[in-house]
């Protein structure tokens, strides 16, 4: 025999698992990630679970209910990118006048510079024109007229070797 609440929980994922995909979609379409957009599922399924019933077809709610959720979660990302820009903003300003503060990335800047002069010279002009000079992939393998996914490697590659040089350094 199963209970009214076992009982309700099947009704539950019977009426709403045909929609999950739709829910996923449109959730995607709002927030642009799938991360985000199931956590926007999830949070829909745990608001219609809490009601004290589901339409006879509940894909419109489920979908309004989705779109809801996915709002409310860029909102508060939104919220939560802001207060931390604010915060950091307010960390770098109290630190400005610390000495230390300015010995260390000058420290850090040359074993950069160091790590990077280390590198074999079709890496160090990879990650020259992708990491510095903020060039794309498509434009760095024009202009070193080499394919696109050479490039992708070397940057890989040249990033890993200065991460490494950097701890041993």
């Amino acid at each position: 025999m199963v209970s009214g609440e076992a009982w309700a929980r099947v009704r539950f994922e019977r009426a709403v698992a045909p929609h999950l995909e739709a829910l996923h979609a449109r959730a995607r379409r709002v927030v642009g990630c799938d991360g985000l957009a199931w956590d926007a599922v999830q949070e829909t399924l745990l608001r219609a679970w809490t009601r004290s019933s589901l339409p006879e077809e509940p894909r419109g709610v489920l979908l309004d209910l989705v779109h809801l959720s996915s709002l409310h979660l860029l909102r508060c990302a939104r919220r939560r990118h802001d207060h931390e820009s604010t915060a950091a903003g307010d960390a770098s300003a109290c630190c400005a006048d610390d000495p230390l503060v300015h010995v260390t990335d000058a420290e850090t800047r040359a074993r950069i510079t160091r790590g990077i002069a280390d590198l074999a010279e079709e890496y160090r002009s990879v990650l020259q024109l992708v990491a510095i000079e903020g060039a794309s992939y498509q434009s760095a393998a024009e202009r070193l007229g080499i394919p696109i996914g050479t490039v992708r490697s070397r940057a890989s590659r040249a990033r890993a070797q200065l991460r490494q040089w950097m701890d041993v350094a």
